[in-house]
């Protein structure tokens, strides 16, 4: 459906994350990182520059939908609701794939890190089997991992949506802080490995 199209456009896949791959590999990285602009915030923007004005359209009709469903007993709260969780959802996406891809500092080629990322991402964020039907105790585990945490705004045809919204926004962006901090650490570790020979 819309929500379906919009994910699957704001999520980063493994061939945007595959470029710091690349860039480790023919050793354009030590010059990207001279950029007068953090070469992280150059991956993250390029992604969203070209993804977001495709998914827009999405966006807002995967809004409209949750809006006009007829077991939302608030309309509007539910769409800036379900707005945040995709904007949230992003975040996490694009810092999971983030981290996967700084791992070519430390491997000959993370691609395949990535691939399993991508599939987890799928399995566990509830765009193959909603978390809605799982079993309550399944459920609330699953809820609190991060790959899960992604695939939150598919959870918006769930009657209970807006009482399970709290605590899914605090799960969410509690990891977008975390990953946060891991990837600006890891970056930091891989800054080190890298060396530049020549003038």
């Amino acid at each position: 459906g819309y929500f379906a199209k919009c994910d699957d456009t704001t999520h980063p896949r493994a061939a945007d994350c595959v470029r710091i791959s690349d860039d480790v590999k023919n050793g354009s990285i030590a010059l990207r990182m001279r950029y007068p602009f953090p070469y992280l915030s150059y991956i993250l923007a390029d992604h969203a520059g070209r993804s977001l004005p495709v998914a827009a359209p999405f966006m807002v009709l995967a809004a409209y939908v949750v809006g006009g469903l007829p077991m939302i007993p608030d309309p509007v709260v539910a769409t800036l609701v379900f707005l945040v969780m995709v904007a949230g959802s992003f975040a996490l996406s694009a810092l999971l794939y983030t981290l996967m891809g700084l791992l070519s500092f430390w491997m000959e080629d993370a691609t395949p890190v990535l691939k399993i990322m991508e599939k987890m991402t799928v399995v566990l964020g509830g765009s193959v089997v909603p978390l809605a039907l799982l079993p309550t105790g399944a459920r609330s585990i699953l809820e609190l991992i991060p790959f899960t945490a992604t695939g939150f705004p598919a959870q918006f045809t769930s009657p209970d949506f807006l009482s399970h919204a709290p605590r899914l926004l605090a799960i969410e962006f509690g990891w977008v802080a975390v990953f946060v901090v891991i990837v600006m650490i890891v970056w930091h570790m891989a800054q080190q490995r890298v060396e530049v020979n020549g003038g």
